[in-house]
């Protein structure tokens, strides 16, 4: 009886060992799978996250080119401005000028900056985008101009930030969903204050 209870104890044994191999295995390949979709997938992912809309304004370049250094005027067509136009907000430094810039404070946007930092006359625009609250994140706020052959002007805006690995490489993937609406509903205003004030 005794040889046959210790059989029994070695086949039990046995089981325990095998199913718990299979456990181990399986636990070793979802590991695998995890690690490789969070830290081997975002290498072959964009380093920059990018959102670019376009427009064309009925307006000649010339009169659309210096509202776009004002911050001043920002307020008259910013979508964001709409979804909170109580934000507080202090404009400091020239128009048109290097260091020119635009504060921000608010239940919805949070706090951050747009600070002019560099341009070429009726080309382009580069703004420094900084976001303090309630994420910290810096990000180039862009504009390009362009005259068309019907005289009008493509204005095209662009967000470009940095997609930091592992994990702001797959938030950048979804940049565009995020922010995709709100420049076209820029965009939209932008057109509709310069056709309707021009």
């Amino acid at each position: 009886m005794m040889i046959e209870h210790n059989n029994c104890l070695v086949v039990l044994f046995n089981i325990n060992i095998s199913t718990m191999s299979k456990s181990v295995k399986i636990i070793l390949v979802i590991v695998g799978v995890l690690a490789f979709l969070l830290l081997i997938v975002p290498l072959f992912l964009p380093s920059v996250a990018t959102v670019q809309k376009s427009v064309v304004v009925d307006r000649p370049l010339e009169l659309i080119y210096d509202d776009l250094l004002d911050f001043n005027i920002y307020k008259q067509w910013s979508p964001w401005s709409e979804q909170e136009p109580d934000a507080e907000a202090v404009i400091t430094g020239m128009p048109g000028e290097i260091g020119h810039k635009w504060e921000w404070k608010g239940e919805k946007l949070g706090v951050g900056s747009l600070e002019l930092k560099e341009f070429e006359t009726y080309v382009s625009i580069y703004n420094e985008l900084i976001f303090v609250e309630p994420r910290q994140a810096v990000a180039k706020d862009l504009w390009q101009l362009e005259r068309t052959d019907e005289g009008f002007t493509k204005i095209t805006w662009i967000y470009e930030g940095e997609a930091k690995y592992p994990f702001g490489r797959y938030a950048g993937l979804m940049m565009e969903s995020f922010l995709g609406k709100d420049y076209e509903k820029g965009l939209e205003n932008l057109k509709t204050y310069f056709e309707s004030n021009y």
